[in-house]
């Protein structure tokens, strides 16, 4: 019983110990979410603005080819 007692103690402690170092790497991984959904955020405005362009070409080329 005691050797049980013992090791779940040295669980314990170990599971705390870890849970402890691994907020460091959760701040972390959230910083390089939040980051990439900057750049997400960017990416889309810059294929809606080329969409745009694209789409303004294309009407001036039908434009010029009628004419």
């Amino acid at each position: 019983m005691k050797k049980f007692v013992k090791l779940s103690m040295i669980a314990l402690v170990a599971s705390v110990v870890v849970g402890c170092a691994s907020t460091d790497d959760i701040t972390h991984l959230q910083s390089q979410i939040d980051s990439l959904k900057t750049s997400v955020a960017q990416a889309t405005a810059d294929a809606n603005s080329a969409q745009s362009a694209a789409a303004d070409a294309a009407a001036r080329a039908a434009a010029a080819e009628s004419a």
